[in-house]
């Protein structure tokens, strides 16, 4: 736990102190929130049970879609490689929770990733941020301000313990977003990809790719939006409708992808029945099979959805 506030520390050594009481606590102040952890997961639901995903393998489904993402109505986006970067690890945070599931007693099967506690969210974005930070400071930025926006889009919480760790995680993330931007902008290889403008536009495409990932994982039938989806000359929404009966299948529109046909995949375990133990539960679940899912996606023939201007992605 920090003595003092943030502001009490010199410049330089603020981000350090921050990211220090944040790996070691979770957030400023919360280290008594942290004896029991809890792991989520995206489920998919099939005939004899249960499709599970962990976060890690849907971010790679995002990372997927990022480097065949582009063409002249959706642009293009750089530097190519680091945002890539920031859609491939931006659940880098929680590969540590995905080795120990825990078992949600209400359904006798893994927590599902929308039902994970404060505590755990406040916790996984700032070490997520500092593992894909070793590697780039610009997926590093991203990624922070990925995880700030979700916070954003969450109500405040009634709790007021709560509302200090949410009120520490605020500080320390806004301290590490305004660092990088400070040190990106001396940086040649950077600078021209840090205007304001231009860092919104990727952390919007970091959103974008994160929900489609999700709702190809989660869905199998119907249609389902995405707003807020960045394109060449502003923000757009994206209609993704079913295509025959596999539930892989879909087509979108508008069209986002430089080419006509794209296939993109991750692994899941089909886990079959519900349990009253969490280490039953765990038993199964590494013994389950694993399963490759392929999804194939396809330009949508109806009229595009309207544009839109609004900062939220709709929820399956």
């Amino acid at each position: 736990m920090l003595a003092g506030s943030l502001a009490d520390f010199p410049k330089s050594d603020r981000l350090l102190a921050a990211h220090r009481a944040l790996g070691s606590a979770g957030s400023l102040g919360l280290a008594v929130w942290f004896e029991a952890r809890e792991n989520t997961m995206v489920h998919r639901r099939i005939a004899g049970g249960l499709v599970v995903v962990t976060q890690p393998a849907h971010a790679w489904l995002s990372g997927q879609l990022a480097r065949l993402w582009g063409n002249e109505r959706f642009g293009s986006f750089e530097p190519h490689e680091d945002v890539c970067l920031a859609a491939e690890q931006h659940d880098c945070g929680w590969h540590e929770w995905e080795l120990a599931p825990t078992l949600d007693v209400r359904t006798g099967l893994p927590h599902h990733f929308d039902e994970m506690p404060l505590r755990e969210h406040l916790r996984v974005w700032p070490t997520g941020v500092q593992m894909i930070g070793g590697m780039s400071r610009y997926a590093g930025l991203l990624l922070c301000l990925h995880g700030l926006w979700l916070r954003e889009r969450n109500p405040e919480p009634k709790d007021p313990v709560e509302q200090q760790a949410v009120r520490g995680f605020v500080e320390c993330q806004q301290l590490a977003r305004d660092t990088l931007i400070e040190e990106l902008r001396r940086d040649e290889s950077y600078s021209p990809h840090c205007s304001e403008g231009i860092i919104a536009r990727n952390r919007a495409l970091i959103a974008t790719w994160d929900w489609l990932s999700l709702g190809l994982c989660m869905h199998s039938s119907g249609e389902w939006l995405a707003t807020d989806a960045p394109d060449a000359g502003g923000r757009c929404t994206l209609r993704l409708t079913a295509e025959g009966d596999s539930g892989f299948g879909w087509r979108v529109t508008p069209w986002p992808f430089r080419e006509d046909l794209v296939e993109v995949a991750c692994e899941g375990r089909h886990l079959a029945g519900t349990f009253r133990d969490e280490r039953a539960m765990r038993t199964a679940l590494a013994a389950a099979p694993k399963l490759r899912l392929v999804f194939r996606l396809e330009p949508g023939t109806g009229p595009a959805p309207g544009c839109s201007h609004g900062a939220s992605i709709e929820r399956p």
